[in-house]
């Protein structure tokens, strides 16, 4: 077949028809076929110094096909030819082209050819065969073939052939033949041959499993799976192999299989395959191990082939080593998906799991065990398990600062971290025990936990949008997912941004940890005093301690092996000390009040430090280290200081509304108390409540908390939550404003209240204001005496603090508004009709008739009682409201009618209406106070006031002759707040009395607010246009908008209209903001209703004589006719736009019915 062959072509061809004869003949024909083509093929591999891939690839193919019908068995001399022939095509190559890796001269294909023509020479080789390839005369050639296969393993660009050298590798270190049967010296032989390849091989698979990422997964897991049989070959026994003489060696520490050699070797294998584990483990595999991921499942079957097969050389004092860090790696993956181990049965996690369960049994076997045993327990009850999960988690917690650095990749912290928690959730309670009294390493753990949670004040944002505010504060906003309802999680009611890191998933990784560490009986107390350690150490880390103690506590809670009944008891105890009310209040980051005060003669000024430090060390059970000294607070403290003490405050509420999930999960006993949860409650309910009335993230986080305690305490909501707890919290607000009222020094007119009083008063109000906004009707019986204590406190700190009470007075006038109207809720015949209650439109006319009718014989008998029962008091004040007297219009009232008035008048008004009255008393004498801003809240209060007292004229009235003399005086206020917010009490007085209002605003009202509105034009003639951004701006616009429609609704009389349209006119100059000649255009608009004469004079007058003709054209001269109109003085001249004057005016002229102003 090759007599003829010279040239390429030819040995191609003869190369195919050989192939093709092989594939088609049989086995006994094939072995005469090879035995007479080989010695041609050798002559070809061995001439051959230019490689042609393509032939090489046909010469390889037809080694395979004869290599895979097992024929070599009976000639053990073919395979080391093959081998021979194969070193010396590559030598020549190298040679020839001076290659590194002669390989790579070689086409891909035909380097797949040659790695398929090995795998079955090494798997298939008889016995014969391999003593004598693994002889010490062959061991060149062996290491050249496998230094070959291993350089292809690494840098050959086909991922096939990478992973088919690797497969070869395998078959040459353990071929079929001593898998079976026991050839010790076919055995022996390995283990020399073996033992002088292995540095490099061991070096090579390294790079290999830990290189680059872009690597395929099933190149790794055949270099993981060769690595497990390089090591089992090798360390399966102690003994040195029979016929082995190393006596020619030298040196002694050079002897293979000699003491030192085991001590040196294996203390280079287990760096090598610690690295190894470590990159598997926290930089290659995921997060999470399932049965998908080959490289976890080679992972687990390389360490359980290395403990199983290598245990002998494993338990000497040279192999502890490695065997602890094989099993620190099985548990690391046998902690992943904990929960959901069952559920896949054949992840990773589960396969170690398993492997491991068989270890612990098998190191066991004295014990009985009962049934089958189950991991983690079995696992943690093994001391040597826990021993070497002790020693892991120390190396792994020393490991974390260097994770501290931001240019490191996030997830590689994830998985370091996971591996953490997963060594945990090994541990039981007694080996948590042991590793948490160790304090050495729960302090460490703690403070590089804490070092990662140190918060980006940058981030941090202590005021947000109102309207963000109010959805986050519903309770669809805070609802706990289904899956998590019967867990205790730790809560997160605000957005949080740390230095560390960004992923919210690396905090729920580190809260993990604090929960497992944390969640028994005997090593909370232990974690919590670590954990108060830490916070006393340093600013920085005051604050990302207690994210670690909200975690723990979340632990303890979810831990079932402990009475619910206990963990209540703890609960109450861990949140008495850390959710305390004092130092709530010392927290509280609002500090304009202070900085109102006058500073105190002695220093006292609380920093978190201080109150921190006397709190904690009520509950300490450990020594304590001296708190962190910090320089003096300054009188107005720095944005800084403002966001620690709001952070603080804020997870101060996120670990009490942890606290609260507990109750969510509280079982059914029937020795628990009725209201397991009334304690848990009364505890922070008004440090809440106070906190919820605040502004910024702390008012934004604390009505959250309230939500989500309110849900999880079993209340629908919130206001179901504070009723049935109201007569706690009016009791505690009474008796501090008892307390106040006895400590207030008696010279409150010129001293402050101390700074404890300051902050028990701030509370308290906050607390009111809660209370009134949240609660029903239910608790109105308890207010009187309540709201009576609370007018004597405003009384004694008046000068100071009347700021704190107006707020809360607010909230309840608006409350008792709403009661009111729940409890009256009249329903018209006419109401009823609107809802399709009445189908006959007859009958809805009729309905409305008689609705007005009762509505006057309502009004006509409240104005005789009026008259009859009160005297001439409110006798002299309905005349001066100018409605006419009943006694002089109807003196033939019957005695019947008059006694039915008087009894009416003496009825007895609901106790909400009371304390609307005396609130409304309260605050008409601080219409006249200093500051502004308490101006504008008894305003607001009076508002409210007097809408919730519409109905009620003879509560009202009285009250609007008081509020009406420094209603008037507000009108020169030099504030423009002030003026619109008195031209807002004067738009309700009018709504509820109008002939009153109506009788006294031409002369008291009109005049002041004309004036300010004149000086206001003044000033914005001649504004940029940033004026229209100013507060001045804003009250001008919605004075002149809404001030025709209050004269229209007063109807007042030409003669008090004419300072208004001409101050009106003003505002249509040249040069005024556009938005306030618009607002000016809808008042003129709105007056032209009661008097257009008056504005059309007015306008004629106010322009020039020489302009009169360019704007009052023919047209609009006809609309009247009044030769007085040109009679005025040139003094009242104004310089108007003609661009707006002249359309409005023939838009009065000539109304569109489409214009609402005109209808």
């Amino acid at each position: 077949m090759f007599q003829n062959v010279h040239h390429a072509e030819d040995w191609e061809q003869a190369f195919s028809d050989l192939h093709s004869r092989i594939l088609n003949c049989n086995p006994a024909d094939l072995r005469a076929l090879i035995a007479i083509s080989h010695p041609s093929l050798r002559l070809f591999l061995q001439n051959t110094k230019t490689p042609k891939s393509d032939l090489i690839e046909k010469v390889y193919l037809i080694y395979s096909e004869f290599f895979k019908h097992q024929l070599s068995s009976s000639d053990s001399l073919l395979p080391i030819e093959v081998l021979d022939d194969l070193s010396v095509l590559l030598f020549n190559v190298s040679s020839d082209k001076e290659l590194i890796r002669p390989w790579s001269a070689l086409s891909e294909e035909c380097c797949l050819a040659i790695v398929s023509a090995l795998h079955p020479l090494f798997k298939y080789a008889s016995h014969e065969c391999c003593v004598r390839i693994y002889s010490r005369a062959l061991l060149p050639l062996l290491s050249h073939i496998c230094s070959t296969l291993l350089e292809m393993g690494e840098h050959c660009s086909w991922r096939t052939v990478r992973k088919k050298s690797l497969e070869v590798l395998q078959s040459m270190l353990l071929p079929d033949a001593l898998k079976s049967v026991v050839h010790n010296r076919c055995q022996n032989a390995l283990r020399v041959c073996v033992c002088q390849l292995f540095p490099g091989i061991c070096q090579t698979l390294y790079r290999i499993i830990t290189g680059d990422r872009k690597v395929g997964s099933s190149v790794k897991v055949a270099g993981l799976d060769t690595l497990a049989i390089v090591i089992a070959v090798l360390f399966k026994s102690l003994s040195k192999p029979d016929g082995y003489d190393n006596s020619v060696e030298a040196d002694s520490s050079a002897r293979l299989f000699s003491h030192k050699w085991y001590e040196s070797t294996l203390y280079h294998l287990n760096q090598i395959v610690a690295e190894i584990t470590d990159s598997l483990l926290h930089a290659q595999l995921e997060l999470d191990f399932d049965g998908t991921n080959q490289l976890g499942l080679a992972s687990v079957r390389c360490l359980s082939r290395i403990l199983i097969e290598c245990s002998e050389v494993l338990e000497t004092d040279s192999g502890i080593s490695l065997r602890n860090t094989v099993i620190g790696a099985l548990i690391n993956i046998a902690s992943q998906n904990f929960r959901s181990c069952a559920e896949n049965p054949v992840s990773s996690s589960s396969l170690a799991r398993n492997f491991l369960d068989q270890y612990i049994n098998a190191s066991c076997q004295g014990l009985k065990a009962v049934g089958r045993p189950v991991i983690p327990n079995s696992l943690s009850g093994n001391l040597v398990i826990r021993k070497i999960t002790i020693d892991t988690l120390f190396k792994h917690v020393a490991s974390l600062p260097r994770y501290l650095l931001n240019s490191l990749d996030e997830t590689l912290l994830q998985k370091r971290l996971r591996s953490i928690q997963g060594y945990l959730s090994v541990l039981d309670a007694e080996g948590l025990l042991v590793l948490a009294t160790c304090r050495d390493f729960t302090h460490r753990l703690c403070a590089s936990l804490a070092d990662f949670l140190l918060f980006n004040m940058t981030a941090i944002e202590l005021f947000t949008d109102p309207r963000e505010s109010e959805a986050s504060n519903s309770p669809q906003s805070v609802a706990v997912p289904i899956s998590d309802w019967n867990k205790v999680k730790p809560c997160h009611l605000f957005p949080k941004s740390f230095e560390s890191f960004r992923d919210p998933k690396t905090l729920a990784l580190i809260q993990l940890i604090a929960e497992r560490i944390a969640a028994e009986e005997k090593t909370i107390d232990i974690f919590l005093d670590t954990c108060r350690d830490i916070m006393l150490q340093g600013s920085d880390r005051l604050i990302s301690s207690l994210l670690l103690i909200t975690a723990g506590l979340a632990g303890y809670l979810s831990n079932e092996s402990v009475e619910w009944d206990q963990r209540r008891r703890d609960n109450l105890r861990i949140l008495g000390v850390y959710f305390n009310t004092e130092l709530l209040q010392t927290l509280t980051p609002e500090f304009d009040l202070r900085e109102r005060q006058p500073e105190p003669t002695s220093n006292s000024s609380v920093t978190v430090w201080n109150s921190l430090a006397h709190i904690v060390s009520k509950s300490s059970r450990v020594p304590l280290s001296e708190p962190f000294s910090e320089p003096a607070t300054q009188k107005h403290p720095s944005t800084k200081e403002m966001k620690a003490n709001t952070l603080y405050t804020s997870l101060l509420l996120e670990l009490y509304c942890t606290g609260s999930q507990l109750y969510r999960i509280a079982p059914n006993i029937s020795n628990l108390p009725s209201e397991p949860s009334e304690d848990f409650i009364h505890l922070g309910l008004l440090p809440c409540a106070s906190l919820a009335a605040q502004t910024g993230l702390v008012g934004q986080t604390a009505s959250r908390c309230l939500v989500q305690v309110a849900v999880n305490c079993g209340y629908s909501d919130t206001n179901e939550m504070i009723t049935k707890n109201a007569d706690f919290l009016i009791s505690a607000i009474t008796l501090e404003l008892h307390r106040i009222i006895l400590l207030a020094p008696v010279e409150t007119a010129t001293t402050c209240l101390p700074p404890d009083l300051l902050l028990s008063l701030q509370s308290s109000c906050r607390a009111m204001s809660i209370l009134f906004q949240y609660a029903n009707m239910e608790i109105l019986p308890l207010l009187r005496p309540m709201v009576k204590q609370v007018l004597a406190c405003l009384d004694i700190t008046y000068e100071h603090q009347t700021g704190l009470f107006l707020p809360a007075l607010k909230n309840l006038v608006i409350t008792c508004r709403k009661w009111n109207d729940a409890a009256h809720n009249p329903t018209s015949v006419v109401s009823k009709s609107k809802r399709g209650e009445t189908s006959n439109g007859l009958e809805n006319m009729f309905a409305a008739v008689l609705a007005n009718t009762n509505q006057l014989i309502l009004e006509t008998r409240r104005n005789h009682c009026f008259l009859a029962c009160t005297g001439d008091t409110r006798s002299s004040h309905n005349k001066t409201d100018g409605s006419p007297n009943p006694k002089e219009e109807d003196n033939g009232a019957s005695p019947e009618d008059e006694a039915d008035a008087c009894e009416d008048d003496q009825r007895i008004y609901p106790d909400q209406l009371h304390i609307v009255e005396e609130i409304m008393l309260r605050c008409i004498h601080l219409l006249a106070a200093n500051e502004p801003r308490l101006r504008n809240l008894s305003m607001d209060i009076l508002i409210e006031g007097c809408q919730t007292l519409s109905d009620e004229s003879e509560l009202l009235l009285p009250l609007v002759h008081k509020i009406w003399g420094s209603l008037v005086g507000r009108f020169r206020d030099k504030h423009a707040i002030v003026v619109e917010k008195a031209f807002q009490l004067l738009t309700a007085l009018s709504n509820v009395a109008g002939e009153f209002i109506r009788a006294r605003a031409s002369s008291d009202i009109i005049p002041p607010l004309v004036n300010f509105l004149n000086r206001g034009a003044s000033v914005s003639s001649s504004a940029t246009d940033s004026y229209r951004h100013l507060t001045a701006y804003r009250v001008q616009h919605d004075l002149l908008e809404k001030i025709g429609l209050f004269c229209l609704e007063l109807g007042l009389a030409s003669e008090s209209l004419k300072s208004v349209v001409q101050m009106l006119a003003r505002y249509l100059e040249e040069g005024q903001p556009v938005g306030l000649q618009e607002a000016s255009i809808q008042s003129v608009k709105i007056l032209w209703r009661l008097d257009p004469g008056l504005i059309w004079s007015t306008f004629i007058s106010a322009v020039k004589e020489e302009r009169r003709a360019e704007i009052f054209t023919e047209r609009l001269k006809n609309g009247f006719c009044a030769p007085q109109f040109w009679s005025f003085s040139a003094d009242a001249h104004l310089n108007i736009s003609a661009k707006l004057l002249k359309p409005l005016l023939s838009g009065l002229l000539e109304p569109n019915d489409s214009d609402p102003s005109n209808q």
